[in-house]
C-alpha cells in the first residue's frame, strides 16, 4: 500500500504551512508582513478545505469575489500576495495569474485635525498613559508602531531629537524633539520609571509599570482613540497616527535617516542623554528651556498656553462686581481676592531648598482657598485616605438627592439653613429605610458630600451619599449586610426614597418658617450600585476642594468672552459653553459656600467617632488596613504626579522644602 495516499489534506496543508512560515522568516520580511501572509494562507486553506496546491483561476475568482464582499481591498491584496508567495516559494511553481484582481486606484487626502480638535482629543483622554502617547505621536508625527517601540534611550535631549529605530523599510531616522514634548515625556517617565520602555504596558497598573515586559497594547491604543474621537463628536476617520498639525510640529524636511548613502551623517552616539538630566549639580553651567519643570503635565498636553483663573479675575473683576453687585456676598469677594493673588507676583514668597542637590528657588505662596483650582491638593488626598480607612466589607451604593428647580432660588437666599436641611433630610431618609428594611434592620453609615453645580456650572444643589449596604444593630450587637440575590444590585426603591425625602424636606422647611413656592409632585432621587465604593469616593473628593472647574477646561478668553469645556450629561460627549467674562466669574462664585459651612459630612457608623468600631469590623473580617490601589484617574495620583511644579528642582528630585519667607 502507498503510504503517501493515506496523508489527509489537513496534514499535508499543515506541513506546507510550516514551510511557508520558514520561507517568510528567511526572506527577511517585516513581522507584520509575515503575519499578514500567514493569515492569508490560513484563510484560503479554510475556504478550500485545506486543498490549495492546485487551485484554478475560476476557483480563485470565486474566492476573491466572496472576500471583497466582507473585506477591504487592502485585505484582498494581502491575500493575493500571500498566495503568490506560497506558490512560488513553497510549491515551487510560477505565478501565472498576474491580472487576477485589479484594485481601484484611489488617491485620498488624509484627515487632519485642527489645533482645537487635537486639544479636545488630549483633554478627553482620561488615562494618563494614552494621553501622553497620543500627544507624542501628534507632536513628533510618528506611526503607531514607531511610538510603541520608543525607548528612553532614544531621546536625545542634548540635540533635541528622537532616534526612530527600525521604521518602515527597516530604516532608522531622526525626528526633531520640541522642548514642550520633552518636558511632558520627562514628567511621564517620572511616573512609571521603567528602565527601558517609554510607554510600558498598563496591565499591572502604575504600581507595576516599571516591571512591564512589553509596551502599550496596540489594540487598546486604537480602540481608545476611536472612542475618544466619538466622545468628542469628531466625524473624521481618526487613526492612531494623527497628522502633526499642532504648534511646534516637526519639520519633515529636517528628518534624517541615520547613516545612509544619501546622508553621510553618522548615527546617534549610543551614550546620548536619556530622559532625565544626567549632569550632577556641580557640572551644570545653566538651565536650558527643555530642562525646566515649570509647566504641569496636563497643561503641556494641550500644546497651548494655560489660561489661568487669576488672569480672568484680574481682567473681569470690575465688570463682575458692577453687574452682580446685588448678589455678591462677602465670601465671593474674599474668594476673588485670594485666587487673584494665588502663586503670582502679588503673593508672599518663600525660599524653597532641595536637600538632594542644594538648589534654592524663590516661589510664591498659594492662597489656600478651598475653591482655588491650584490649592488644597493635599487636603483632598487626606480626605480620601480617611474615607478609605473606614472602608467596610459591603457593596456600596451612591444615592443622589436632587433639589427641584423651583426650590433653588429659596436655597440660594438661605444657603446656610437650606444646605443643613438638605444633609439632615437625606440622612434621615436613608436611616428610616435601613431601620425598616427586612435584611438590614439597623443604623447605616454614609459619607455625604454637597455639590451645588451641574456640569455646565449652573446652580444645581444636590447631595451625594456613598453608603454601604450594611447596618449595625446596636441592641442585638449584630452586623447585617443586604443580599441582592435575584434582584440585581438593589438597595432601596428610588421612587419611594423620593417621596419620603420630599415629605421630610418640606416639613423641615416649614418648621424653619420659610415660604414654600409651588412644587412638583415628583422629585428625583437616584440610587445605583458602585461596587466597592472606591471610585465613588474618588469622584466625591474631586470637587470637595479645588473649585468646580480646572484651568485646563478653560479653552479661550478673548473679546470679553470666556469659553469652557464640559461633558454633556445627556449625550456623554464634550461640549463647549461661551459666556461673558463677568458671567463666567458668577458661574464660579455662586458655588462658593458660606464661611464655616462644611461640604462633606459623615453619618452613622462612618462618623469619625466610630473609629474603634470600624477597626473592630476590619479585624473581624480580616480586611487590610486602608490599602486600596487607586487607578490613574484618582486624586492621589494627581497629587503625586502633578504636584506643585514650581517648587520642583531642575534635577527632578521632587518638591523642594520651604526654608524661610522671602517677602
Amino acid at each position: 500500500m502507498d503510504t503517501a495516499a493515506t496523508v489527509t489534506p489537513t496534514a499535508h496543508f499543515d506541513r506546507h504551512y510550516q514551510l511557508h512560515l520558514k520561507h517568510l522568516k528567511l526572506k527577511g520580511l517585516q513581522p507584520k508582513t509575515i503575519d499578514a501572509y500567514a493569515h492569508a494562507i490560513r484563510r484560503i486553506g479554510d475556504y478550500f478545505a485545506h486543498d490549495i496546491d492546485a487551485l484554478s483561476e475560476s476557483q480563485l475568482t470565486d474566492y476573491f469575489s466572496d472576500l471583497i464582499g466582507t473585506r477591504s481591498w487592502s485585505a484582498v491584496k494581502l491575500d493575493l500576495y500571500g498566495l503568490k508567495f506560497y506558490t512560488t516559494h513553497v510549491l515551487r511553481k510560477p505565478w501565472v495569474m498576474p491580472h487576477l484582481i485589479k484594485p481601484p486606484k484611489a488617491q485620498r487626502l488624509p484627515d487632519i485635525v485642527t489645533v482645537e480638535e487635537a486639544q479636545a482629543l488630549f483633554a478627553a483622554t482620561r488615562t494618563l498613559s494614552y494621553r501622553v502617547f497620543y500627544f507624542t505621536l501628534y507632536r513628533l508625527g510618528l506611526r503607531l508602531s514607531e511610538g510603541l517601540a520608543l525607548k528612553a534611550a532614544d531621546i536625545d535631549a542634548a540635540r533635541s531629537r528622537v532616534h526612530i529605530r527600525d521604521s518602515k523599510g527597516n530604516r532608522d531616522r531622526l525626528v526633531p524633539l520640541p522642548d514642550a514634548t520633552l518636558t511632558v515625556l520627562r514628567k511621564f517617565w517620572q511616573v512609571h520609571r521603567h528602565p527601558e520602555l517609554l510607554f510600558p504596558n498598563r496591565a499591572g497598573g502604575l504600581a507595576a509599570a516599571h516591571r512591564a515586559p512589553s509596551p502599550l497594547d496596540r489594540g487598546g491604543v486604537q480602540i481608545t482613540l476611536r472612542q475618544v474621537a466619538l466622545d468628542c463628536g469628531l466625524k473624521k476617520d481618526h487613526s492612531a497616527q494623527p497628522a502633526p498639525q499642532l504648534c511646534d510640529a516637526p519639520d519633515r524636511g529636517r528628518c534624517r535617516f541615520a547613516g545612509g548613502a544619501k546622508n553621510p551623517r553618522p548615527p546617534l552616539h549610543p551614550h546620548h542623554r536619556p530622559l532625565h538630566p544626567p549632569h550632577p549639580p556641580h557640572q551644570r553651567t545653566g538651565q536650558h528651556p527643555h530642562q525646566q519643570f515649570d509647566e504641569p503635565l496636563h497643561a503641556a498636553l494641550g500644546g497651548r498656553q494655560m489660561i489661568t483663573l487669576a488672569r480672568i479675575i484680574s481682567q473681569f473683576e470690575s465688570d463682575f462686581l458692577h453687574q452682580y453687585q446685588a448678589a455678591v456676598l462677602p465670601s465671593h469677594r474674599q474668594a476673588l481676592s485670594a485666587m487673584k493673588r494665588c502663586r503670582t507676583t502679588l503673593a508672599p514668597r518663600m525660599l524653597a531648598h532641595c536637600g538632594a542637590c542644594g538648589e534654592q528657588r524663590i516661589v510664591p505662596h498659594s492662597c489656600g482657598h478651598r475653591n482655588c483650582p491650584h490649592c488644597q491638593h493635599h487636603e483632598s488626598q487626606q480626605w480620601l485616605e480617611r474615607q478609605l480607612k473606614r472602608h467596610v466589607p459591603a457593596t456600596y451604593f451612591m444615592l443622589t438627592f436632587t433639589l427641584p428647580s423651583e426650590l433653588r432660588d429659596l436655597a440660594w437666599r438661605n444657603q446656610r439653613t437650606f444646605y443643613a436641611l438638605l444633609f439632615e433630610c437625606a440622612w434621615e431618609t436613608v436611616h428610616t429605610f435601613s431601620q425598616n428594611d427586612k435584611q438590614l434592620q439597623g443604623s447605616p453609615g454614609a459619607v455625604a458630600v454637597l455639590h451645588t453645580h451641574s456640569r455646565r456650572l449652573d446652580y444645581h444643589p444636590h447631595v451625594h451619599l456613598a453608603m454601604p449596604a450594611a447596618a449595625l444593630d446596636a441592641q442585638e450587637r449584630r452586623w447585617r449586610t443586604k443580599s441582592s440575590k435575584g434582584k440585581g444590585n438593589y438597595l432601596f426603591n428610588h421612587q419611594a426614597l423620593a417621596k419620603v425625602f420630599r415629605a421630610k424636606l418640606l416639613a423641615a422647611i416649614t418648621r424653619e418658617g420659610l415660604a414654600l413656592p409651588r412644587l412638583p409632585e415628583k422629585w428625583v432621587v437616584d440610587c445605583k450600585c458602585v461596587g466597592t465604593g472606591v471610585k465613588a469616593l474618588v469622584y466625591l473628593g474631586r470637587y470637595l476642594y479645588r473649585g468646580v472647574i480646572q484651568e485646563k477646561d478653560i479653552l479661550r478668553c478673548e473679546e470679553g468672552r470666556v469659553s469652557l469645556r464640559y461633558r454633556d450629561s445627556k449625550t456623554g460627549k464634550m461640549a463647549t459653553r461661551t459666556v461673558s467674562g463677568a458671567t463666567f466669574l458668577w458661574l464660579l462664585m455662586q458655588h462658593v459656600l458660606p464661611k464655616g459651612l462644611r461640604r462633606a459630612r459623615n453619618f452613622g457608623f462612618l462618623h469619625p467617632n466610630s473609629k474603634r468600631l470600624i477597626a473592630l469590623l476590619q479585624w473581624v473580617f480580616k480586611l487590610p488596613h486602608a490599602t486600596t490601589n487607586l487607578d490613574e484617574s484618582s486624586p492621589a495620583l494627581a497629587v503625586s504626579v502633578l504636584r506643585r511644579s514650581d517648587a520642583n528642582c531642575a534635577q527632578a528630585h521632587g518638591p523642594s522644602k520651604p526654608t524661610t519667607n522671602a517677602g
